[in-house]
């Protein structure tokens, strides 16, 4: 991930933006590359995901009794839209928002619409 073409790439963050900054997404590693405890804490997290417990809780979604805003970028090929419209249907009140040509990063491809959707929610 040091180099910007790999860091850029599908096996990279590269399926997951449109439009990806080199400064910034070298912001996103720069504190695993120079510090050991941040290396140590993502691999204890990581090694400390329970499949059971992601289960649990994706069948708890549904008693979550407020209304939910999803905004899902449409041109993702990691979530696709399928993934996003099963989450919607994992809520009781979910409205699904869709941004075209945007991908996971919704908030990278499409900043204005995502701050309209958050906005327009909070009303």
């Amino acid at each position: 991930m040091r180099a910007r073409p790999f860091r850029h790439s599908a096996v990279g963050f590269g399926l997951l933006a449109n439009h990806l900054d080199p400064d910034l997404t070298r912001s996103w590693i720069e504190p695993a590359l120079s510090h050991r405890g941040v290396r140590e804490d993502a691999a204890r997290f990581l090694r400390s995901i329970d499949p059971q417990e992601l289960l649990a809780v994706t069948g708890r979604l549904s008693q979550h009794d407020v209304p939910v805003r999803i905004v899902w970028g449409m041109a993702d090929r990691s979530f696709t839209p399928q993934l996003g419209r099963r989450l919607q249907q994992a809520f009781r009140d979910a409205e699904f928002i869709e941004v075209p040509d945007a991908r996971t990063f919704v908030q990278l491809d499409a900043p204005e619409v995502l701050a309209e959707q958050i906005a327009g929610f909070a009303d």
